[in-house]
This record gives C-alpha cells, structure tokens and sequence, in this order.
C-alpha cells in the first residue's frame, strides 16, 4: 500500500477510505518524496489508525534520492513510529487520548479494531483538537503549518517530514536490512543465507539503484527452508 500527499493535503479521505477495508496490511509503504508530502500528524494518525484498524504489521519509508523514486529509506512498526513522533511531538498523543476517551468505543478485534463510524468520528476529532489545528489569523508561534500552503484556510500543529527528520525521529529503531539484485546470481541456498543473515522479520527487497521492491518474510523463508531439509 502506497501513499503521497500533494500540497492540497488531501490525504484525510485517502485514510477514511482504508478505514472500512477489513483485510490485513502486512505492511504500507510512506513516500516521503522530497519532503513536502507528510506532515507529522498525518503521519502520527494514520500509523495508529493502520494498526488499530487493518492491523497493520509494518511500514516501508521510501523517498526521492538523486532521482530516483521510492528509493529505501527504512522499515519500523507502527508502535514504533507512534511512540517515537509522540516523543517528538508529545501533544500529538494527548489529542489523539482526549478523543479516545471522548469516544470510548468498543474494540472487536485483538489488533484493538473498533466500529468504522467510530474511527472516522475518532480522525475528525483528532483533527480539530485545539493543540492540532487553529483557524487564521494571526499566524500561531512557530511550529505550525499553514494548510494549504497556498491559500492558508487552517494552522496545524506539524512539521513536514524528509528522510534526515524522519530518521533522527527514529534513530535506532529504523531497520535498513536489505537484499538487491546482486543477491539474485547466488544459489537459492545462498540467497536464502543472506536473507536470513538480516535483523528483523521483514527484509526489504531493493534493485539495483535501491529503489524498494517488496518485503520478505523472513518467518515464511525459515519454514520453506526446514521443509526442503526434512
């Protein structure tokens, strides 16, 4: 699953969309382009929703690296990235709890689901909590974006993310274990060594100038391994 976000920020219905898919996201893949396409709270809202909602087991940063598009950055969990953007951005996590609590809905999956209707309610009050987004004028202290960039209709309480920011956000967390093309002239057992050889569940599959491919399961390889030895 891919997402960008253009400077109209229309990125809010794209996630009130996933909300009503019930299938099972083994991973999502956030573009961070140049710089200008994910904010903070953007950021922050849709992992939580993702893995409370689709459970969600990872994500996949890419960018814009000398040209090239989808270029690997890194891979976390969900509560990973929460957790380190709450650290940087601690009134995120008390917008998002003051309209839990406002809520109090029911959870209907162990991945902690709740009613879609619920969830959509939960996105748009996180939204206008007063330590997310002000209404023009004056323009807020520093630390607010105005939204649109063009046409400033809102101040929100966010920074918009590269990869130098979201890497300092989650610095030693972010596993940039990887495979590319050089792998593919071994053997399968070799290929299956250096997979295996690399931190972490998932492996990020690259190409030959690093632009991300897929993700390996590295859980599935293990099995198919022992399969063939017995």
């Amino acid at each position: 699953m891919d997402w960008r976000v253009s400077e109209s920020t229309s990125l809010v219905p794209d996630l009130l969309n996933q909300i009503h898919d019930k299938s099972v996201l083994d991973y999502a893949i956030f573009d961070l382009g140049g710089g200008n396409q994910w904010l903070s709270t953007r950021l922050y809202l849709f992992t939580v929703i993702l893995h409370r909602m689709r459970g969600l087991r990872r994500i996949v940063f890419v960018d814009r690296h000398q040209g090239i598009e989808r270029h690997f950055g890194g891979i976390a969990t969900p509560s990973q990235v929460k957790y380190a953007l709450a650290i940087c951005y601690p009134w995120l996590e008390l917008a998002f709890s003051n309209a839990y609590k406002e809520l109090s809905p029911e959870i209907r999956t162990t991945y902690g689901s709740i009613d879609p209707m619920k969830a959509e309610q939960l996105v748009n009050r996180f939204f206008w909590d007063p330590e997310i987004r002000k209404n023009p004028p004056p323009p807020p202290p520093e630390g607010w974006v105005g939204l649109p960039p063009n046409n400033i209709r809102v101040w929100e309480h966010a920074d918009w993310l590269d990869t130098s920011k979201v890497m300092k956000i989650l610095n030693g967390v972010l596993d940039r274990s990887q495979v590319g093309k050089q792998d593919q002239g071994k053997s399968a057992r070799d290929q299956a060594k250096s997979i295996l050889s690399c931190e972490g569940d998932l492996v990020a599959s690259v190409d030959e100038t690093g632009r991300f491919e897929t993700l390996i399961d590295k859980r599935r390889l293990q099995d198919e391994v022992v399969r063939d030895l017995l």
